[in-house]
């Protein structure tokens, strides 16, 4: 979950470095907090180690790019 506390932002975009990550956020538009899902598309998937990030674009004055960092195994 993303939010804000007090009033409305948009999700731009969402971004990763990783090839194997499907990505969705909802709701569309704006709002006061964003569900993001991040599922693994098992294709892409590589063994070895997983290491990247999502970038979050916001259009919130403050925090206007959230970087998550994903870290990982794939056995």
């Amino acid at each position: 979950m993303v939010q804000k506390r007090k009033g409305h932002f948009e999700i731009r975009a969402i971004q990763s470095d990783l090839p194997a990550l499907q990505i969705r956020s909802t709701p569309q538009g704006p709002s006061e907090r964003f569900q993001i899902d991040i599922e693994f598309t098992a294709e892409r998937l590589e063994l070895g180690q997983l290491a990247g990030t999502i970038r979050v674009l916001t259009t919130d004055d403050k925090f206007p790019e959230l970087i998550i960092p994903v870290r990982g195994r794939v056995n």
